[in-house]
């Protein structure tokens, strides 16, 4: 298990999403968010509508498969030219900065400030889902993965044993925070031959009748940043930690 530090001056963070998702009103129209969109298009300034789509396949008199495809406008898309991305949606809106990661100093205050925003335009029945989840990508010298990873995956005896690709995903309830964590541990190709490339995707969320009001909101994020924190660093020995400190 790793030393835990307060910052990491090259975090391997690919992407960093907070995650609000809410029981809308009923007569919420995604085209209502335009206004929001063009406030921060200044900050923003590529936006698009985002679709939700349906497939229906059935049989025709002929026998032969009918395919029909229905699409309706679900939200805004925005996107900044540092990376922010931005989504509001009826059934919730999502806050995630891209590489190069910032600080969560930065990147939380802003997304407290964009969900009191979509509050003021969607009133909300309910939050019903608060995350957040980080993906770290690592691209390391190649080693045996327990080097880098204190729960590496094991090929069963009498297998070859040299691992080119795997997957893990376990689901975890902490009962400090009453939150549950997905973490999911991938190795997959890298650029260079000589390194590998480990994915640690945290996602750390609570589920239920949240409060709505952004202080709450800003808190409950704070708790779950903590728990991200306390998998990232349980998942990871020293030596992988190294690289990023």
């Amino acid at each position: 298990m790793a030393q835990r530090r307060a910052h990491l001056s090259r975090a391997p963070i690919a992407e960093a999403i907070l995650d609000f998702r809410v029981k809308p009103r009923d007569d919420l129209q995604p085209a209502e968010f335009g206004v929001l969109a063009e406030k921060l298009r200044a900050v923003y300034p590529t936006q698009g509508r985002t679709t939700l789509g349906e497939l229906d396949i059935a049989v025709g008199p002929d026998g032969m498969p009918a395919t029909h495809v229905r699409g309706e406008v679900s939200g805004w898309l925005l996107r900044s030219e540092d990376g922010r991305v931005v989504q509001f949606r009826r059934d919730g809106y999502t806050f995630s900065k891209l590489r190069p990661y910032t600080s969560w100093e930065e990147i939380e205050p802003e997304a407290i400030a964009h969900w009191e925003e979509y509050c003021a335009i969607a009133r909300p029945l309910a939050l019903t889902r608060l995350a957040v989840r980080y993906i770290n990508a690592m691209d390391l010298p190649r080693a045996r993965l327990d080097r880098y990873l204190t729960a590496p995956p094991v090929a069963a005896p009498l297998t070859p044993q040299v691992l080119h690709e795997f997957l893990t995903r376990v689901v975890v309830w902490d009962l400090e925070t009453e939150a549950t964590a997905i973490i999911t541990q991938a190795l997959t190709a890298a650029a260079a031959e000589d390194q590998m490339r480990l994915l640690l995707d945290i996602d750390a969320f609570r589920e239920g009748a949240l409060p709505l009001d952004a202080a709450a909101c800003s808190a409950g994020l704070g708790k779950l940043r903590e728990l991200k924190n306390r998998i990232f660093f349980a998942n990871l020995t020293e030596t992988a930690v190294e690289n990023f400190a």
